[in-house]
């Protein structure tokens, strides 16, 4: 205002510098639903002479679920490189008022991990062709089991 650019002794200020910093906003986390159309093509020819029709459809990590390519990456990430289990995941996504068990997220995570198999198998066919692998054998609790187990990765 006005007022607060006049001096206590009734002189006008006049602007000397302008200090300027930089904040950090959280946005939190935001889920919509988006329609997605998908083509489905098939072979005219082969409806006519009574043949079953070749119908081809672009793939999906999720046939007839609801998960987006984002969604799925969301979830892997989580369980995998911040070590969120599903159950956690569950109870985030019913925060947002969305009812997603813990039973469908693994279901995609099975079907996202085949979509990578091609991948592995490369990276794993690489792996066998060096010298030298470095391992590491740091063993890992396990809620509520006593039992002494291994499990062996493989990460290149």
């Amino acid at each position: 205002s006005e007022a607060d650019k006049q001096c206590a002794c009734g002189h006008q200020l006049t602007l000397m510098e302008q200090d300027s910093s930089e904040k950090l906003k959280f946005v939190p986390a935001q889920i919509s639903v988006i329609e997605h159309v998908r083509l489905k093509y098939r072979c005219k020819h082969c409806d006519t002479k009574g043949t079953q029709a070749n119908i081809k459809q672009a793939p999906v990590p999720a046939p007839k679920g609801f998960a987006t390519p984002s969604l799925l990456s969301q979830l892997i990430t989580s369980k995998y490189q911040y070590a969120l289990p599903l159950y956690r995941q569950e109870t985030l996504f019913k925060q947002y008022g969305i009812e997603l068990s813990r039973q469908t997220m693994s279901d995609w995570m099975m079907k996202s991990a085949a979509l990578f198999k091609p991948l592995y198998d490369l990276l794993h066919q690489h792996l066998l062709t060096q010298g030298v692998l470095h391992a590491d054998e740091t063993t890992l609790k396990v809620i509520n089991d006593e039992r002494v187990m291994g499990l062996l990765l493989r990460c290149g």
